[in-house]
């Protein structure tokens, strides 16, 4: 498997991530998560960006690593799996990595596991590791997901909730 060009590096308890840049929309400051009930195990619940929900997943929960308790790097990287938005919790996003083939090996065979799909490989980026994310592994991995049953919760526009604009001219 060849490795994506770049990615943008994140942290997860003191541990060293990335994703493909080109699966990802924007980076915003964290925001409250609202609890959708009877969701699929892995949200969280859904944050609005500009009028839109999107699904969201912490992923230290995700990968079992404690979460930082600096609130103020937090962030969420909004990324599109199949078309489809998901707010991934980060303790924070450091830079955009050029990844070198030659610094990038698959995950050792020993580590593949049902867990550990959502991982595609290992690269060096200086003295670091960085387990690189498969963002449709990420979600097979927890649970085998129709997108379908998550179409209702993810990219599209708040109905039914007046637009604050709507609601001063009222």
């Amino acid at each position: 498997m060849i490795p994506p060009a770049l990615v943008a590096r994140f942290m997860l308890g003191g541990d060293h991530f990335g994703l493909d840049i080109l699966q990802i929309k924007e980076i915003i400051e964290v925001q409250p998560v609202k609890p959708v009930p009877h969701a699929p195990r892995f949200i969280d619940g859904v944050i609005e960006v500009r009028g839109t929900v999107i699904p969201a997943m912490e992923l230290s929960k995700r990968f079992r690593t404690p979460a930082s308790a600096d609130l103020l790097e937090r962030r969420f990287i909004i990324a599109s799996i199949a078309g489809k938005l998901l707010a991934l919790g980060v303790d924070s996003v450091t830079e955009i990595v050029r990844i070198d083939p030659h610094f990038y090996r698959p995950v050792p065979s020993l580590l593949k596991r049902p867990e550990t799909r959502c991982f595609t490989g290992v690269a060096r980026a200086g003295k670091d590791l960085i387990l690189l994310v498969d963002l449709p592994g990420l979600i097979r991995s927890e649970e085998e997901l129709d997108l379908i049953s998550i179409k209702a919760l993810t990219t599209e526009t708040v109905a039914g909730i007046p637009d604050v604009q709507e609601h001063a001219k009222s």
